[in-house]
């Protein structure tokens, strides 16, 4: 037989599907908000209901022992800049270029009160002192601006404890996924001195399940199958075309430097990997990987648009491992990067998302060896 050898790890692959389904999630009091505690910054995701020329300087703050109105209390330091101040002519909003602002230009918050903010004339940096003593949940800071000719505009920003985002993300613990995509295809192998080459175009579907074990940790599982191919090349012209099929299995782990719009993730698990090819009538011309497997570590970036759109990146690698070469190689192995973009708001409970990925496998040992690569572009669906 030509095809590889079976893969190593299946106990521990087998291991990760076996996820606790007695998890609840008992609601509990928060207490007042802490020095040192870390508040996110929510903006509006209307885009244009925001203060013209209004950024904030981060989007996440610390609590700490400040002076407000000489009183003695917690609070945060919330620092931004209004680069254009808001100025319209016959009704359409303008920008204008920096410099100083008009003696007419006013900007105020409102928290309990409203407040004047002094801006900076040169530099449109400002410094907003939010008291947060005995507070408990989300706090709300109103925003408006009124310029040298009687225009106003509003705003609202929110600033949110990081420990109602995790039970938010508790009380879903089960995600689903859904997708295709159109895959470019490209097998090149080598077996003793015979040589097979296809490229194919290909339909690829795939699903994917995740369970949240905690705000931080998560497990995840998905599978993916080349389910409509078409060579568009192939040598020997007699072999048959190939169908790619793979299973993963994970367990993720949330980086403690994140914010409400970032955070970072670190993957590891096992993954299954191989070929469906008809046997042809002549013998010669079989070929393909029956079937590999080896540890995978995951890199992933996820970020959120000022518009509250969802969009993600990652690295992965991954080595092919076999009885004769042991569990890690680096000259076996896969490398990988991909992305998305969601074109719904976080806010929506199904979200479309625009998926790219690129992958290079590679392999060989004392008899056969292959190389393979994919370009994927396709959708998905978050039920």
């Amino acid at each position: 037989m030509r095809k590889l050898l079976r893969p190593l790890g299946y106990v521990l692959f087998s291991n990760l599907w076996v996820i606790s389904t007695q998890a609840q999630v008992r609601p509990q009091t928060l207490g007042p908000i802490a020095e040192g505690e870390r508040l996110d910054l929510q903006q509006n995701s209307e885009e244009f209901k925001r203060v013209p020329g209004l950024q904030w300087d981060d989007d996440s703050f610390t609590v700490e022992s400040l002076m407000v109105d000489g009183v003695k209390t917690l609070g945060i330091k919330l620092r931004g800049t209004l680069i254009y101040a808001p100025r319209t002519r016959g009704g359409t909003p303008l920008p204008r270029p920096p410099g100083d602002l008009d003696q007419g230009f006013r900007f105020f918050y409102q928290v309990d009160k409203p407040k004047r903010i002094i801006i900076s004339p040169k530099t449109g940096k400002f410094e907003l002192l939010i008291p947060v003593q005995s507070r408990t949940g989300r706090i709300t800071i109103l925003l408006r601006t009124l310029d040298d000719l009687k225009n106003s505009y509003s705003d609202v920003v929110y600033l949110r404890r990081r420990i109602e985002d995790d039970r938010a993300r508790l009380k879903k613990p089960f995600a689903f996924v859904v997708g295709a995509s159109l895959s470019y295809l490209s097998y090149h192998e080598t077996y003793g001195t015979d040589r097979f080459n296809i490229d194919e175009i290909g339909l690829t579907i795939k699903t994917s399940a995740a369970y949240r074990l905690s705000p931080n940790f998560d497990l995840g599982a998905n599978i993916f199958v080349t389910a409509f191919p078409l060579a568009i090349s192939k040598s020997p012209s007699g072999i048959e075309d190939s169908r790619f099929l793979g299973i993963n299995g994970r367990i993720g782990y949330r980086l403690p430097f994140y914010s409400l719009r970032t955070s970072y993730y670190v993957m590891t698990g096992w993954y299954i990997w191989g070929q469906l090819v008809p046997g042809p009538l002549d013998e010669r011309l079989s070929y393909g990987v029956t079937m590999l497997g080896g540890p995978q570590l995951f890199l992933m970036a996820r970020f959120t648009t000022d518009a509250g759109r969802p969009w993600f990146t990652y690295l992965k690698f991954a080595t092919i491992s076999t009885a004769d070469q042991g569990i890690f190689s680096t000259s076996n192995r896969e490398i990988a990067i991909g992305g998305g973009y969601t074109l719904s708001t976080s806010a929506n409970r199904r979200q479309w998302t625009l998926t790219v990925d690129l992958a290079h496998a590679q392999y060989s040992n004392s008899t056969k060896g292959f190389t393979f690569l994919s370009l994927s572009s396709g959708v998905s669906l978050n039920l």
